[in-house]
């Protein structure tokens, strides 16, 4: 059996032209939440750039629109092929307006490369010393995952695929966007907060997490809201401590209506 997420993340079609579904139950209020996007767009860029041992490294995404529930179409168009790079441009349509536009690459891990690590993990409990909540009331997208909330001050949250999957790329890419926003601890109420660009760069060795439901530690932070956007810094670390993905968005601010 499919599993939901591979199933509602699927690509068909070929030769940098592929249909997508959009269901509701990836709503975020308006449209769906940015990390669906941001997932169909990575399968459209391995697709694209991948293969050889290159695996997805970088990814800019603009948010153009929000799409309705129903048919996306999403095109790929590889821009440069160099020896361990490849760089492709990806756009996401809908009823033939673009409502997602970016640029990616995929390269080849290289052993034997100057390394240094100034990193510091976060200090939190283990996923088994923190229990699952259901907040898909309040966000219904969130059903699509299974996650254990951090005590204050870390904002953020232990993550994994509501069923059984690795972690690999595509679902990265989807937790980028799966926490509840940053910004919202400086807000009275919650409000619609649309991104309008994500950026992921993926900094891990391919295979890693590994195994075949994995938990995924989330830490999120925004240190400026001005002129009604605000910034977002995401950190995706596995269990042992091992960091796979650093991302960065600018979201809007939009009042309700």
């Amino acid at each position: 059996m499919t599993n939901p997420f591979d199933a509602d993340t699927a690509l068909n079609g070929a030769d940098g032209r592929w249909r997508a579904q959009v269901k509701e139950h990836w709503f975020v209020q308006r449209g769906p939440n940015g990390g669906l996007v941001a997932a169909l767009a990575t399968r459209a860029l391995i697709e694209a750039a991948g293969g050889e041992g290159r695996a997805p490294r970088s990814l800019t995404l603009h948010y153009l629109a929000p799409p309705e529930a129903g048919e996306l179409e999403v095109r790929a168009a590889v821009e440069r092929a160099g020896r361990t790079t490849t760089f492709a441009s990806l756009r996401v349509l809908q009823h033939g307006v673009t409502v997602a536009y970016g640029l990616g690459c995929c390269s080849a891990w290289r052993e034997g490369q100057p390394e240094w690590d100034e990193l510091e993990h976060p200090d939190v409990p283990a996923p088994g010393e923190i229990a699952s909540v259901d907040t898909a009331g309040e966000f219904p997208f969130l059903s699509n995952y299974e996650m254990r909330p951090l005590a204050a001050p870390h904002a953020g949250a232990w993550m994994r695929s509501a069923r059984p999957r690795p972690a690999d790329p595509v679902l990265l890419a989807a937790l980028t966007d799966a926490w509840i926003p940053a910004a919202f601890e400086y807000m009275e109420q919650p409000t619609f907060v649309p991104t309008i660009d994500l950026t992921i760069h993926w900094r891990a060795a391919p295979g890693v997490p590994a195994g075949e439901h994995p938990w995924v530690l989330g830490t999120f932070t925004t240190r400026l809201g001005a002129g009604g956007t605000w910034e977002e810094d995401g950190l995706l670390w596995s269990e042992d401590g091992i960091l796979l993905v650093q991302s960065r968005q600018l979201a809007i601010v939009r009042n309700p209506r």
